[in-house]
């Protein structure tokens, strides 16, 4: 597949995914934190983000917005806390930020792999797939 990069402070909620992932065939480099993950990207090649949106050091919108999917194309999928409605308005955002895919936890490994194909698929210049 790719390198995958996991930035995720949550540790289970990390090896959960990495292992996911790896299942599908991805190399994955995990941090748990945001400045590691910006130091990460400027680093080393990925083909795929998959952010806390709460994420210590810097939440996953502005690892979003250094990322730019409507420019890059790179899929960026975002992993927000359930509860409140809040989630849903930061998933607005993220969506408009060009994240490829927002999942609100709890969530599943069908739901994950399914969100993940669906980021993969072509998209167009503005984001649309």
């Amino acid at each position: 597949m790719g390198t995958a990069l996991i930035a995720e402070d949550d540790s289970q909620i990390r090896d959960l995914v990495s292992r996911w992932l790896e299942g599908s065939g991805w190399r994955v480099v995990a941090v748990d934190d945001g400045h590691d993950a910006i130091q990460l990207l400027a680093e080393t090649p990925v083909d795929l983000v998959v952010a806390d949106l709460f994420l210590k050091g810097d939440c996953g919108l502005g690892l979003l917005r250094r990322v730019n999917p409507h420019l890059t194309g790179m899929p960026v999928i975002i992993l927000g806390q359930g509860g409140d409605g809040s989630a849903l308005d930061y998933g607005r955002i993220a969506t408009l930020l060009g994240a490829a895919g927002v999942l609100t936890r709890p969530f599943d490994r069908n739901e994950f792999l399914h969100t993940l194909a669906a980021a993969l698929e072509p998209r167009t210049p503005g984001g649309q797939p």
